[in-house]
């Protein structure tokens, strides 16, 4: 499982525009066959006491989650992987005293923290836009009143 593993990543990180979409479609293809979660097999690999596959996986993970250059499909992979059970081992993993698996990750975190930073600046961009018309665009109306005459009005809009 090691070397198929770290074929994989190797595929996904040197390999050709589509071929990312290639391996996640396969990944997707087993997964449905087997009837369980697309990345279970890979996070299952980082519970195995073989530190090499541990390592495999994680350069696996980064591949898949680093690869694409849309950051809403790197979020949902991340996601994806969080939710099968990688935010439950981590932990554990940054326990294990290996120098290559504390690269990789170290990749991880580097790269959740840029995409968060990214997805945070997205965030505060659409929260700008959204403001702004309320808080530069101030209308004076004049309203006239049988009862009460003519008087203004300052409305933010």
């Amino acid at each position: 499982m090691t070397d198929v593993v770290k074929l994989l990543s190797a595929i996904c990180i040197v390999g050709e525009e589509n071929t990312l979409e290639k391996v996640l479609e396969a990944i997707t293809t087993a997964g449905e066959w087997r009837g369980i979660e697309r990345f279970s097999p890979i996070v299952q690999g980082l519970r195995d006491r073989s530190v090499q596959l541990q390592v495999a996986c994680m350069q696996l993970i980064n591949a898949l989650v680093t690869s694409p250059d849309e950051l809403d499909l790197r979020l949902h992979i991340r996601n994806e992987f969080m939710r099968c059970g990688l935010k439950e081992i981590l932990p554990h993993l940054t326990t294990i005293r290996n120098e290559a698996l504390d690269i990789q990750l170290k990749v991880f975190e580097e790269h959740k923290e840029e995409d968060m930073m990214e997805f945070s600046h997205r965030l505060e961009d659409i929260k700008c836009e959204l403001e702004y018309p309320f808080h530069l665009n101030k209308h004076k109306i004049r309203i006239e009143c049988p009862l009460l005459g003519r008087f203004s009005i300052i409305q933010n809009i």
